[in-house]
């Protein structure tokens, strides 16, 4: 069974407020549409490998998108898959081209036929989060599970080479299809060593429980000053950002429409960008409306968590 669903990502949904927010002309917005297509990409990586491990949920438990707290400090995994027999964590790759994975460097190199790029070794990756699952199941009482880590390449016409030892990588790298083959032949081996068998679903609801949203400021990590931001409720038909409030709705004038809703993605822009809280004037001043009244009835209509002591309106948990 799948416990912990693949959601899309809020980072995604930041880059995207982002993106519609940001003067036409400013001066990293090619910088900041790179990034955005480099996280699509990979999501939609996360969703073809998906496509093979969910051939095993009916005897196992899965979770996807996993992040996980140890000392104060996070650990992500893109896929834990819980066994009768064992933990399997699945690190996905989603590259085109050519990989080669150097052993004696300790290196993933790839070259996409125009272009030749050195990244951190996934190997090195997946021994690490392996070794913090372990400690983060220690300290959560459940010992002695044993944790095997997988690289799989979502993309069948990526190729695969390896310089150095490939012997060390043959039963660590493969393409996403062969995941569910490879964890079948494992649970073959432990079932005949007479290991104990795991109550993995009580393990994925702890695990599921603890698990937290991975989440970033992208508006820091690009350096961008907030007030750059592009404020206003923006028309759903032209993406014009100047709507005009009226009575029960929204005016666009460049396409003649009215709107009712349209301030709820504008709020939802400025949880995502400013921050993930709002008071009546900092409603007021995003939206373009005057009354403190109509930013109240505006904001009561999305439902928010209004807390009366601080006087300001949360999105709800």
């Amino acid at each position: 069974m799948i416990i912990r669903k693949r959601t899309y990502p809020i980072v995604l949904k930041k880059y995207e407020a982002l993106l519609k927010r940001l003067p036409p002309t400013f001066h990293q917005i090619s910088d900041v549409e790179a990034a955005y297509r480099k996280q699509l990409k990979g999501y939609h990586g996360e969703l073809l490998v998906d496509r093979q491990t969910e051939r095993l949920k009916d005897r196992n438990t899965i979770l996807y998108n996993v992040q996980l707290q140890i000392e104060g400090k996070s650990f992500q995994m893109d896929t834990v898959i819980i066994t009768t027999y064992a933990m399997y964590i699945i690190e996905i790759k989603n590259f085109d081209g050519t990989l080669t994975f150097d052993t004696f460097f300790n290196q993933l190199i790839r070259n996409n036929g125009s272009k030749e790029e050195g990244f951190r070794s996934p190997i090195t990756q997946a021994t690490t989060q392996a070794d913090l699952l372990k400690q983060w199941l220690h300290r959560h009482h459940l010992i002695d599970i044993p944790i095997c880590s997988f690289i799989a390449i979502s993309r069948p016409s990526t190729v695969i080479k390896v310089e150095g030892d490939k012997y060390k990588l043959q039963d660590i790298v493969m393409h996403a299809e062969l995941i569910p083959q490879k964890i079948n032949k494992y649970e073959q081996s432990f079932k005949e060593k007479g290991c104990s068998p795991l109550a993995h679903v009580q393990i994925g609801k702890i695990i599921a429980e603890k698990s937290t949203t991975f989440n970033k400021d992208i508006v820091a990590i690009h350096n961008i000053n907030r007030k750059s931001i592009l404020t206003g409720v923006q028309c759903p038909g032209c993406h014009n950002l100047r709507l005009q409030r009226v009575h029960g709705g929204w005016h666009c004038e460049p396409c003649r429409k009215k709107w009712k809703n349209a301030h709820r993605q504008a709020i939802n822009d400025y949880f995502l960008l400013i921050e993930p809280n709002i008071t009546n004037g900092a409603c007021r001043k995003f939206l373009h409306v005057s009354s403190r009244f109509t930013a109240k009835r505006i904001l009561q209509s999305m439902r928010l968590i209004y807390d009366e002591k601080e006087q300001i309106w949360k999105m709800p948990n």
